[in-house]
């Protein structure tokens, strides 16, 4: 990036995969008078790492010269349980994200790109915050490492497989891992916030097919994503801490910039 251009920080983003998640986040919000801006990627990594870099670096201002990057990114929407002690409408905020469909070889980690982490870290501290809203709001939320892969997982073999590979996997979807990595590589500060619309059979003779299709049945999807109202607040809780840290280093740099100059 060439040294003329500024990199400006500001704003909420949540990435969602479908229009029908992202429209029911986009509701809530303005039902609770929140501000974020909500895109649907689209399902699959592949088209959630092309949004999520294009959110983070593509939108530049008029003058060409600056770079508007958001303070937060949160993947939002559903997820399949790969505990099998999750229930459909479970939140669970993300502690880790890892892919369960890469395979590098050796020396590498199950799920571990070459070169990078075996895992990508949500922030801890806007988890913690959003975690923290979640639970006085009442949603009872669960934490945990959510897995990724380009495969909506129906197979309990498979599930059954992944849970020896990833013991303390909690939650499975398809995009959670590569808006991870975009923010790892952009240094982002990244969350995850996912509803459980599907989890294994655990002998009742419905499939994760079947449960995933039952939870958009009814027609009560908006209400199934009230949990991003207490998201967004704790993620706006993260950015407030985070602006005030920013003008305190600035002030720091200008005081100290003012004694060399004075000296």
């Amino acid at each position: 990036m060439s040294k003329d251009i500024e990199i400006e920080r500001g704003g909420i983003v949540i990435l969602a995969a479908m229009e029908k998640e992202a429209s029911a986040i986009s509701h809530n919000l303005l039902m609770a008078n929140l501000r974020a801006e909500v895109f649907d990627t689209g399902i699959g990594k592949v088209n959630a790492a092309i949004w999520a870099t294009a959110v983070l670096f593509a939108r530049v201002t008029k003058d060409e010269r600056t770079v508007r990057v958001p303070d937060c990114v949160l993947s939002v929407g559903c997820s399949g349980a790969l505990d099998p002690e999750l229930k459909p409408g479970d939140v669970v905020v993300g502690t880790d994200v890892a892919y369960w469909d890469v395979d590098c070889g050796g020396g590498c980690f199950p799920g571990q790109i070459q070169g990078m982490p075996p895992c990508f870290h949500c922030d801890l501290c806007l988890s913690d915050m959003i975690f923290d809203n979640l639970e006085r709001d009442g949603f009872g939320p669960k934490h945990g490492i959510m897995l990724t892969g380009d495969q909506f997982v129906t197979d309990e073999s498979v599930t059954s497989q992944l849970r020896k590979t990833f013991p303390h996997g909690r939650t499975i979807d398809m995009e959670t891992a590569a808006i991870a990595q975009a923010c790892w590589r952009f240094a982002v500060p990244f969350a995850a916030v996912r509803v459980i619309s599907d989890t294994p059979n655990a002998g009742d003779g419905i499939s994760r097919a079947e449960k995933y299709h039952e939870f958009w049945k009814d027609g009560g999807t908006a209400s199934r994503f009230s949990f991003v109202r207490s998201a967004v607040r704790g993620a706006q809780s993260f950015v407030s801490v985070v602006e005030r840290t920013r003008t305190s280093v600035e002030e720091v740099e200008k005081g100290l910039a003012k004694c060399l100059a004075d000296a």
